[in-house]
């Protein structure tokens, strides 16, 4: 209305304060909602097609461009471009590029699809949209794979539904002949002279449109003017007329359904870009507002110019027919007229009868019209209460969606953690495990199974084998983790399970989806110091403390590979796929890798020797004096993160070993003595 109100303002400064307004209401349509800003372009539709375009004085095309940049209509489409490209540098600047450039086949299967199928499965998209729009009777609160099957070949039957909705929207596009603009922009329906461009201060963009008629007018011989008063309206004209007025029809009826139904749809309509939705009915929110024009326009057609007042006047008229109609076949029957007075009555009869089929059939579009205004209206109001009892709660609304989306991914798992809450664990396994069956690449279920195998208690050791391959899940992976541990600290916790649980512990954090080297290695050098401790022999020790050297190597490895590659472009938005990934310096993994090998030394002098023996003592003073300052607290700096110091088992090492009986003895070497003070 402010765009629209600015196209009609008098003077240049209530013009460009209306433009500023309507360009302010943009952005915070844009900033409100990211699809708002598709209104610029039923802003665009509006100007150029039902706002008169100037009419160009020169026939140069260098005047021609002259007159029509300083032109009020071009200023405002101008202004509308300018704005809409300002958006798109703003939002640049503040999200960065946020753009949704990785797809699942759970929330978009479209992009996953080949290119026949993807392009069927893309116009039945628009159809389902089309027949949500007008037909919400089943609604899902979501819609994922596979909700929509594929479209898949040329011969499904609901290619048929494609086709019918892009008939209607050519034939609604090609009815107005968009393609006359271009000879309206070239005659225009106002004047702009050389001097006009620079000093006017014209009213509107009909004003001097109908200065020149004035013109014509005045222009008139005055017995050519009479005559075109009195001479009744001609056959032709009136033809003229109506053609031009449906042709004005179908223009506004064009510029509804492409700027306010199509272009508000065009960014999840997966044409343009892929998006990261199959269909979401919040879409359809601003293009139901062209419906609604549309809609109010037809039944307004159909009840007539007249509207509601027809529909109150029509009983009161066909009384007022049956009064009438038989006093005048009476008195046509017992007054004698001449021949002449007759057929005067004849015609005067047929009129009559003319005008009154015309009025019955007025009166039954006015019926039909209001028939049908009731109807949709307590259609719509009834599926409105309904949905409304959908979203009472979270239960109740993908209770609601099970009906629909049976198929979907989403809504069976979904259904799957509704059911866990009442702790029906079968009913709940049944959902997990069919929303993996729809597609496999959908990692979530995998964590819900798990942790509902826990739960349940009987197959333990197969609920934490799909928790760990939930690990490689980045939408569930930190859950995961945390169910993980929680049950292997539980473990840890009995006795006889504890050296069990810490390398099971240890070989989860080992995994490529953690890469938590540090903390692995420090459980098992506790696993393998107990083992030593408890009499066993090197080679166990050596055991536990394999894996931890192997990755070790292993992270070196790729420590080295990733500094030498040079880092990507955009680096700073990072997307990784792993986000408990934890990556070290080269120095920290030397580090560790140092204090681990050197460690091993004293646990295989402590499986050899006793631990108040001379030879173990000797093996614990190397250690010291080699490693003593580096290897207490590991100095652990993870990627480009701030350096942390790390306990190892340092501690727990030295602690097992006694200086008491070299301590009082003076004659004990000077450095051992110090060693043990510092111990």
């Amino acid at each position: 209305m402010a765009y629209m109100s600015a196209a009609s303002k008098g003077d240049w400064g209530k013009h460009y304060s209306m433009l500023a307004v309507s360009m302010l209401m943009l952005f915070s349509a844009a900033l409100a909602k990211e699809i708002g800003i598709t209104m610029a372009g039923a802003l665009v539709l509006i100007d150029v097609y039902m706002l008169p375009w100037p009419r160009l004085s020169s026939r140069s095309l260098r005047h021609h461009a002259a007159q029509l940049l300083c032109h009020r209509k071009v200023i405002r489409l101008v202004a509308v471009t300018a704005a809409v490209a300002a958006y798109a540098q703003l939002r640049s600047w503040l999200a960065g590029d946020h753009l949704v450039r990785i797809y699942r086949k759970v929330e978009n299967p479209i992009p996953f699809a080949g290119p026949l199928t993807a392009r069927l499965t893309t116009g039945f998209l628009h159809a389902k949209y089309f027949h949500l729009l007008l037909f919400p009777l089943h609604l899902s609160a979501d819609w994922s794979f596979a909700c929509v099957p594929y479209v898949q070949s040329l011969m499904d039957p609901r290619n048929a539904a494609t086709a019918a909705v892009y008939a209607a929207v050519l034939w609604v596009v090609v009815s107005c002949k968009p393609w006359q603009v271009v000879p309206h922009i070239l005659a225009g329906s106002g004047h702009i002279s050389h001097s006009q461009c620079k000093t006017e201060k014209p009213g509107s963009e009909h004003t001097s449109s109908r200065q020149q008629q004035q013109q014509q007018q005045q222009q008139l011989p005055t017995t050519a003017f009479q005559e075109s008063v009195l001479q009744p309206e001609t056959e032709a004209s009136r033809v003229e007329d109506s053609i031009a007025a449906r042709h004005q029809e179908s223009v506004w009826q064009m510029v509804v359904v492409v700027g306010l139904v199509i272009a508000p749809f065009s960014p999840a309509a997966n044409v343009l870009f892929y998006v990261g939705t199959f269909i979401a009915e919040r879409l359809l929110y601003l293009p139901s507002f062209g419906y609604c024009l549309l809609l109010a326009h037809f039944l307004t057609q159909l009840m007539g110019p007249h509207g509601m007042h027809t529909l109150s006047s029509a009983l009161s008229y066909a009384k007022l027919s049956s009064e009438v109609q038989p006093n005048h076949r009476t008195s046509s029957s017992s007054s004698p007229h001449l021949s002449s007075a007759g057929a005067a009555t004849a015609d005067s009869t047929a009129q009559h009868d003319q005008r009154q089929a015309q009025s019955v059939r007025t009166h039954a579009h006015s019926w039909l019209g209001l028939v049908l205004l009731s109807v949709l209206l307590m259609g719509y109001s009834w599926r409105t209460v309904t949905r409304n009892l959908d979203w009472e709660d979270e239960e109740t609304l993908f209770v609601a969606a099970q009906k629909v989306c049976m198929n979907s991914g989403k809504v069976r798992l979904n259904s799957g953690i509704l059911e866990r809450r009442h702790s029906n664990w079968d009913q709940a396994l049944h959902h997990f495990r069919r929303a993996r069956e729809i597609d496999d690449t959908y990692c979530e279920p995998d964590y819900w199974i798990g942790a509902s195998l826990l739960q349940q208690g009987k197959h333990v050791q197969l609920g934490l084998m799909e928790l760990e391959k939930a690990l490689r899940c980045k939408y569930v992976a930190a859950n995961a983790l945390n169910a993980l541990q929680q049950v292997y600290q539980l473990m840890g916790s009995e006795v006889k399970e504890k050296a069990a649980s810490h390398q099971a512990w240890a070989r989860i954090l080992l995994k490529p989806e953690l890469g938590r080297v540090v903390e692995a290695c420090q459980l098992l050098e506790q696993v393998a110091l107990e083992k030593v401790q408890l009499g066993g022999s090197y080679a166990s020790a050596q055991d536990a403390m394999k894996p931890c050297l192997v990755h070790l190597k292993q992270a070196q490895n790729a420590s080295q590979q990733a500094a030498a590659t040079p880092a990507p472009a955009d680096a700073a938005f990072p997307k990784s796929d792993k986000p408990l990934l934890v990556t070290y310096t080269n120095s920290t993994l030397a580090q560790l890798m140092v204090c681990t090998k050197a460690r091993g030394r004293v646990y295989r002098a402590l499986s050899q020797h006793r631990p108040d023996s001379e030879e173990l003592q000797d093996a614990v003073y190397k250690y010291l004096q080699r490693h003593m300052p580096s290897c207490r607290l590991l100095q652990a700096k993870e990627g480009h993160g701030e350096q942390q110091q790390v306990a190892t088992v340092h501690l727990h090492l030295i602690h097992l070993v006694s200086c008491r009986n070299t301590a009082p003895n003076l004659t004990s070497p000077p450095d051992k003595l110090q060693l043990c003070i510092c111990i």
